[in-house]
């Protein structure tokens, strides 16, 4: 399992994918993240790194019918990643990170 803090986020949600894509049990892990954020293989679990409570359930085994599963890897290699970066009408990382802190 690899648990991908930030996961809704310019560089969170796209590993999220790839690593679903390349057959990994992945745990997304976000303020406000929902089921509808991520691959239907992967598990949302909202969380607030800043409080220990609500981040410890995204460490624990899943506990439903896909912890049974066997890993979907295969021996391709991962696709070539696309680029990540802000775009050119999201605020700096500081000042998004800033304003979620003050919500």
């Amino acid at each position: 399992m690899i648990v991908v803090t930030g996961a809704t986020g310019n560089v969170g949600g796209p590993l999220v994918l790839l690593l679903d894509q390349a057959g990994e049990q992945v745990t997304a892990v976000s303020r406000r993240v929902t089921a509808a954020d991520v691959p239907a293989s992967a598990r949302a679990v909202p969380a607030d790194l800043a409080s220990a409570p609500t981040f410890r359930p995204a460490l624990e085994p899943w506990k439903n019918s896909r912890s049974a599963r066997t890993s979907r890897r295969s021996s391709a290699a991962l696709p070539a990643p696309s680029p990540i970066g802000p775009s050119a009408t999201s605020p700096p990382s500081a000042d998004r990170d800033r304003s979620f802190a003050r919500s």
